[in-house]
């Protein structure tokens, strides 16, 4: 190799690996002191392996079928209920066949062809249709019926040229008092039309084993009606009357008014405040030929006694001599 040998090939190799190293010392030093120019694209190109900002909204509405009803529940079959046939058994009214059925008397009227049904017959078959209301309605319905009063069937009278007048009596033979007693009554015309009118009766409480007029008018003439029926579609339970005695009692008839005197006494050991008095002119087969409902104010002491007297217009004709009855209605306290 001569005198340089391979000192020649030593140094031209160190300087190959330091011009080498200083290239790369300048371009790390190059790339940090000169910024990328963008800095964002490097940011957003780094987000661009996630999901899209969508996804997360479409996963929900794939997830969404776990929390929704399905679109078409399973439910139970329904059973629709069906009319049933009742034979009717003595004593039997049409009011309380309806109300032990749980349903009203119109509908009661509609099921069976809207045939008056006022008189019914032993044997006789009726169409009950089903209660209308849900079950919470149905079981809200009253389950006992109106007390089982007596009604007797009216006279009527003519009043006017194209109505009636009509006179009856209640009947309790239960064994309680009753009060708030309502009537329905129902005239059929020779017409076939048929028409209900409703009244309550005028005597607030009716004792055990007493009895009670009413009246009602009617928009058709006597001549007219086929058929009347009264059936009782209200009666509650009340307490007993303070007892009342009614003494000498005396009637004056003449031209069909009754003119009606007695002495009223307290036999009890209370006294009692008079209500009023129901006076009612009977004719001799029962009817009842009018009657007049008087207030009365004032209290009986023990043992004591006042007079009354008040003025009754009979209707109808009265026959013989027309009874009379008076009903005192009065409460006990001190």
């Amino acid at each position: 190799m001569g005198h340089w040998g391979w000192r020649p090939l030593v140094v031209s190799t160190f300087l190959s690996v330091w011009v080498a190293g200083c290239n790369l010392l300048s371009d790390s030093a190059a790339s940090t002191q000169t910024p990328s120019p963008y800095p964002l694209v490097t940011l957003t190109v780094g987000r661009a392996s996630r999901a899209s900002p969508r996804a997360p909204t479409a996963m929900a509405a794939t997830a969404s079928p776990v929390l929704r009803a399905p679109a078409h529940p399973a439910t139970a079959p329904t059973v629709e209920p069906t009319p049933s046939i009742y034979t009717v058994q003595p004593g039997d009214t049409a009011l309380a066949i309806a109300l032990r059925a749980g349903i009203d008397l119109p509908a009661l009227r509609a099921a069976n062809g809207g045939q008056m049904l006022s008189i019914l017959t032993i044997g006789q078959t009726l169409i009950i249709p089903p209660p209308s209301g849900s079950p919470t309605q149905i079981a809200s319905l009253p389950t006992a019926v109106p007390l089982a009063l007596t009604v007797e069937a009216p006279t009527c009278t003519p009043l006017g040229d194209d109505e009636s007048l009509c006179l009856g009596r209640v009947l309790n033979g239960e064994s309680a008092a009753a009060a708030n007693i309502e009537l329905t009554v129902t005239v059929l015309d020779t017409s076939g039309a048929e028409t209900a009118v409703s009244l309550a009766i005028e005597q607030g409480v009716l004792p055990v084993d007493g009895w009670a007029p009413y009246r009602v008018q009617v928009p058709v003439p006597p001549e007219q009606i086929a058929a009347i029926s009264v059936e009782v579609s209200s009666a509650g339970l009340a307490a007993e009357p303070a007892i009342v005695e009614v003494r000498d009692s005396r009637l004056a008839y003449r031209d069909g008014r009754g003119t009606v005197s007695a002495m009223l006494h307290n036999p009890g050991s209370q006294p009692v405040s008079l209500a009023r008095a129901v006076v009612t002119l009977l004719a001799a087969d029962g009817r009842v030929l009018g009657y007049r409902v008087t207030p009365l104010e004032g209290r009986l002491m023990p043992g004591q006694q006042v007079p009354f007297e008040t003025t009754v217009v009979a209707l109808g004709e009265a026959g013989l001599l027309p009874r009379v009855q008076i009903s005192i209605e009065a409460q006990a306290g001190p």
